[in-house]
């Protein structure tokens, strides 16, 4: 197609969709946290809020790179807003999220558990953290 879609973000070995749209489609390529921030009118949300509240099921230093919770914290550090991010289990160098727009980071596990019984228990886990987190902030 003459279309050189080797420089293109998005179009390397996990992106075989993408690299075909590109070539046959005149495509573009967007990080999928903007589309939906844009369709949901994200940042505009945040502007209504002090403190933004995010999630993923696993938070490491792989939120770091594209994942959602990032995106939001770094919108809201742009509008001087507080970001707390809850998990269902905090990962590997975490801690690096700090310096990445984060403020709060929790896992809603409460003690030792296997993978099966917090995934069982998952609700009512949720349900303790986000008490845990109102009476934190009420303070």
């Amino acid at each position: 197609t003459g279309r050189d879609i080797l420089t293109i973000s998005g179009s390397g070995a996990a992106g075989g969709l993408a690299a075909g749209l590109l070539a046959f489609c005149n495509a573009s390529v967007k990080p999928g946290f903007e589309v939906i921030s844009d369709i949901t009118g994200l940042e505009g949300k945040i502007l209504q809020n002090e403190i933004i509240i995010t999630g993923e099921g696993r938070i490491d230093h792989q939120t770091l790179h594209g994942k959602v919770p990032a995106g939001v914290a770094t919108l809201a550090k742009k509008h001087n807003r507080k970001t707390i991010a809850i998990a269902g289990t905090l990962g590997e160098k975490y801690e690096l999220l700090y310096d990445s727009g984060f403020d709060v980071i929790l896992s809603i596990i409460n003690r030792p558990m296997a993978l099966e019984e917090a995934l069982k228990t998952a609700p009512s886990l949720l349900e303790q953290c986000g008490m845990q987190l109102a009476k934190i902030l009420k303070l």
